[in-house]
């Protein structure tokens, strides 16, 4: 994260923990559910949708990080990629790094 361009977007499930290791400032991943009630979010799919527009005009990236003590208030990492159909940089055992994935106009897919 930290060799990534200045300009370019972050969005995380752990912004403190972006902030500490790479001096970074970064978005947060749309709660899902409230933290408070545990019931859903009327505007979670708007607030999807404006991400992935953001991501996608910005060349932004999610870091997403998987052991976060059980927030489980955002959605899970693989409801995340398969939601805003993202593309992983990096992987490991404990998230990733993920972008919007390309289409290839010419063969009309990924």
């Amino acid at each position: 994260v930290k060799g990534l361009a200045p300009d370019r977007l972050v969005y995380t499930n752990a912004r403190a923990a972006v902030y500490v290791l790479t001096g970074r400032r970064s978005s947060p991943i749309p709660r899902k559910v409230s933290d408070k009630t545990g019931a859903p979010l009327p505007g979670y799919r708007d607030d999807l949708d404006r991400m992935r527009r953001a991501l996608a005009s910005r060349n932004g990236v999610v870091v997403y990080f998987g052991r976060m003590g059980g927030k489980l208030d955002r959605p899970r990492e693989g409801e995340l990629v398969a939601a805003l159909g993202l593309a992983p940089i990096y992987k490991t055992p404990e998230g990733g790094i993920y972008e919007v994935a390309r289409v290839d106009s010419a063969r009309g897919g990924p």
